[in-house]
This record gives structure tokens, C-alpha cells and sequence, in this order.
């Protein structure tokens, strides 16, 4: 498995169901292997990567899996809006957009508890990284995002929002609409 770790193998085909099926697609089932091979070699070839020529230890971030997924099965709208978070949060203490992209994937499935514990475990690119620090620096940007509507908090988790979503919650953090008002509108 190295440099993935071995439940990333098992995520990625899982994750990549969850998109599939959610964007209504007839191939859902079929190229599972094909699909882990590709996203797999994809991560090792990528040169800004550097698996070619890293010292043992380092291994796979899941953000990594995001960017060989994205051209062709992460929604645009999607794409458009992570890739956008750099413009609209300037000064980051930690890379956002990482932080989106791995958020956005664990959360295609519903066992995987958005925790700032579990996004840190899945963002560590060494084995030797302190995930104490890690998580502090998650839970800041998190923080940050939230502030921005970009995640919604929820007893310890977290959810990216898109779309309209992402609109309602502007909205509520800017104090111009209300959640009763909010949920009407979807009625």
C-alpha cells in the first residue's frame, strides 16, 4: 500500500461511488480496479508530488486524491468553488483549499466522522507528523471557513456546503435571513 495507507485504498473506490451515483451516472459500478490504478498511478507519477524521490515516510494526503479525481468526476461547480477559496479567504494560516478538497470527499460517505482528528489523520503527508499541530492548524482553518460559509459545525463535525446552501448560510452569518425563514424557502 505504501505510500497510500491501506484504508485509502478502500475510501477511494467508495468515494468514488458515492460521486458517481449522486451525479446520476450508469457506470457506477463498473472500473472499480481501473479507477483505483489510475488515481493510484496518477499520485505517484505527478511530479509535484515528489514520490519519486521522497526519503521513507512520506505518504499520501487525501487532497491528493481530490486533485486526480477532479477533471472528470467532481462537479464544476464544485471545482470552481474550492479552487476560489484562496481569492476570497486571503490570509490563511493553513491551505484551505486542501482542507476543502479532503472534506469534500470524506464526507461522499457517511460513516466517516468529519472530525478535525480525522481530517488531520487524512491530511498528514509523513508519517511522522504531529497530528496535535496538525489538528490545531485544522480547527483554525475550519474556523476560518466557516466564517467565510464555506463548512457548517454540527456537534464536533463538519460539512462543506455548496450552491444554495452556501448562499442560506451567508445569509444567516450576515444576520439578514433567519433558519425559519431559510427553511420556508425550501418548502
Amino acid at each position: 500500500c505504501y505510500p497510500f495507507r491501506p484504508y485509502q485504498l478502500i475510501l477511494a473506490p467508495e468515494i468514488l461511488h458515492s460521486i458517481r451515483t449522486a451525479g446520476g451516472r450508469s457506470d457506477v459500478l463498473a472500473g472499480a480496479t481501473r479507477s483505483l490504478l489510475g488515481i493510484t498511478q496518477g499520485v505517484l507519477a505527478r511530479e509535484e508530488n515528489g514520490y519519486k524521490q521522497a526519503e521513507i515516510g512520506k505518504v499520501v494526503p487525501f487532497d491528493q486524491i481530490y486533485s486526480e479525481l477532479q477533471d472528470v468526476e467532481i462537479p464544476h461547480q464544485i471545482r470552481a468553488e474550492i479552487s476560489g477559496v484562496d481569492q476570497r479567504i486571503p490570509k490563511q494560516e493553513f491551505s484551505l483549499k486542501r482542507l476543502l478538497q479532503t472534506l469534500f470527499l470524506v464526507q461522499q460517505l457517511d460513516y466517516i466522522p468529519t472530525s478535525p482528528r480525522n481530517l488531520a489523520l487524512l491530511m498528514a503527508d509523513h508519517i511522522d507528523t504531529d497530528l496535535k499541530t496538525l489538528e490545531s492548524q485544522i480547527i483554525k482553518g475550519l474556523e476560518q471557513l466557516r466564517t467565510a460559509a464555506y463548512v457548517v459545525e454540527s456537534g464536533g463535525l463538519y460539512k462543506y456546503i455548496s450552491g444554495e446552501e452556501r448562499d442560506d448560510a451567508e445569509l444567516i452569518a450576515q444576520k439578514k435571513a433567519e433558519v425559519k425563514t431559510i427553511h420556508r424557502r425550501e418548502k
